[in-house]
């Protein structure tokens, strides 16, 4: 399972730990984050405990994102994943219906929704959507999709490669999504995704998944040096042990 990082240094009982909301970078007026080429990053750090409400796993560990959308504006954010998987988009107090979408690292289409029927934990509307419970095929680069229901041009995926659809079930029973399979990486391309308005609405996407974080190259030096330190520290006591035994 993905843990929040906590590190230990040397013999030092001190804690550092990794997490916190991720605030979408794209500002109003731009469209910085519009396509799978420029996908805002979600680190692996951001995924924590414990699950936030509308991820039926508590199990999971989940990254939440801050973002605002509407109209015409699509936002991608990419993670890398694998195992179990849950997307979760809720605009609480009720904005404006979400459309949200889950391609693989090509840009192929797995699955999307822009409904959760009926009312899920943490939601106030059947309108805010969700994916799962949805096995990833494999460990690697994901990208998520979040764009409204409610523009002249609806956000949906391009559905037109794909030959086959199926429907996902919520660990409640409820209504969980569609999935996908033989879709390309045309199903990435959104006809319309205009850039963020003055009027934007705020939205929380919440990627909750089942998966080993592995160590950023940060956290690998300083994991290195925490070992060398309780290395020597550990020799001092050795040789001071020692010292004291020929005293005797």
């Amino acid at each position: 399972m993905r843990i929040s990082r906590l590190l230990l240094i040397g013999t030092a009982s001190t804690l550092i730990a990794w997490c916190g909301v991720i605030t979408e970078t794209e500002t109003n007026g731009s469209a910085s984050n519009n396509t799978i080429a420029t996908a805002q990053a979600i680190p692996d750090s951001a995924f924590t405990n414990p699950t936030p409400p509308g991820i039926f796993d508590s199990t999971l560990s989940a990254a939440t994102i801050h973002g605002l959308g509407g109209g015409q504006d699509v936002d991608f954010y990419s993670f890398s994943g694998s195992g179990v998987l849950e997307l979760s988009i809720s605009d609480n107090p009720f904005t404006f219906p979400t459309i949200v979408s889950l391609f693989d690292s090509t840009g192929a289409l797995l699955a999307y929704d822009d409904t959760s029927d009926p009312v899920r934990p943490g939601s106030v509307s059947t309108n805010d959507s969700y994916i799962g419970t949805f096995t990833l095929p494999s460990a690697g680069t994901y990208y998520v999709a979040v764009g409204s229901a409610n523009a002249s041009v609806p956000s949906y995926p391009d559905t037109s490669s794909c030959t086959g659809f199926d429907v996902l079930t919520r660990q409640d029973g409820g209504f969980g999504g569609i999935t996908t399979t033989g879709c390309d990486n045309s199903s990435s391309v959104f006809a319309f995704a205009g850039a963020q308005s003055s009027d934007s609405l705020a939205y929380t996407l919440v990627i909750g998944q089942t998966s080993q974080a592995t160590p950023e190259p940060g956290t690998l030096g300083l994991l290195a040096v925490g070992a060398g330190g309780l290395l020597i520290a550990l020799k001092q006591r050795a040789v001071s042990s020692e010292k004291y035994q020929e005293v005797r």
